[in-house]
């Protein structure tokens, strides 16, 4: 058999274009860019039959689901199942304090954590939560919380495939770029260092991860990956990092 996944970012929201950090708060829509990159990617689906849809619960995410929904409900074959399943896992980076500031006011004020998260070291990356006093490392959480998600979802899948007698499943996930690294990271494998050593994620980029089974006792990795949209990658096998 073969599990094939596709992992997408949501569209532009007001806060990307104008350099606010989001973490997991849902105060952010899509622009009208953002609505556009989210139909235009649906082009990225039309040669599967996607069989489950599992989404982030913020608006965001939502609102770039519904615009592939308009886009398959005009096509001339749709591709999407009528449901979605939304876990709360699926939500982006739980930046605490830094949720709602800009880049420019988190760059002057966090330096050397800033450095960290651009550079992708999990060790050094430290964020406050004033509310509980409590000093978090988000990009370690993050990729726990990956790990989360794929025990859980091919749990779900693995229980699919009993019940729907299929062999093959395709699943769309629609979320957010930080958590799709992890996503990627965790599937393939890599540790939380991986973060921006791959690529990112652009608004509506899509990743597509190939697993040759179900299996979750222990959990296999992926087998290989790609980007898939917006410009299709060669595939890359599964290594260590």
């Amino acid at each position: 058999m073969c599990f094939t996944v596709y992992v997408m970012r949501h569209g532009q929201t007001d806060a990307n274009a104008n350099e606010i950090e989001q973490g997991s708060a849902d105060f952010s829509r899509l622009t009208d860019l953002g609505k556009e990159q989210a139909s235009n990617a649906y082009q990225a689906l039309v040669d599967t039959r996607v069989t489950s849809i599992y989404t982030s619960p913020l608006s965001r995410a939502r609102q770039t689901l519904e615009q592939l929904r308009q886009a398959d409900a005009s096509s001339t074959q749709t591709v999407l199942p009528p449901s979605d399943l939304i876990l709360n896992d699926l939500r982006e980076i739980d930046q605490y304090d830094w949720q709602g500031q800009s880049y420019s006011e988190l760059k002057r004020q966090f330096p050397e954590s800033w450095r960290a998260w651009e550079k992708g070291i999990p060790d050094e990356m430290k964020v406050l939560e004033t509310a509980t006093n409590v000093v978090h490392y988000p990009l370690l959480e993050m990729w726990e919380r990956a790990d989360r998600v794929w025990s859980e979802m091919l749990d779900l899948e693995k229980k699919r495939q009993d019940d729907d007698n299929e062999k093959d499943r395709s699943v769309l996930i629609v979320a957010h770029g930080n958590l799709g690294q992890a996503l990627l990271g965790s599937a393939m494998g890599w540790d939380a260092n991986s973060f921006n050593e791959k690529g990112v994620f652009g608004n509506c980029g899509c990743a597509e991860i190939e697993f040759l089974d179900l299996d979750t006792s222990p959990r296999k990795i992926a087998n290989r990956w790609r980007w898939q949209w917006p410009v299709p990658s060669a595939w890359s096998p599964t290594t260590t990092t």
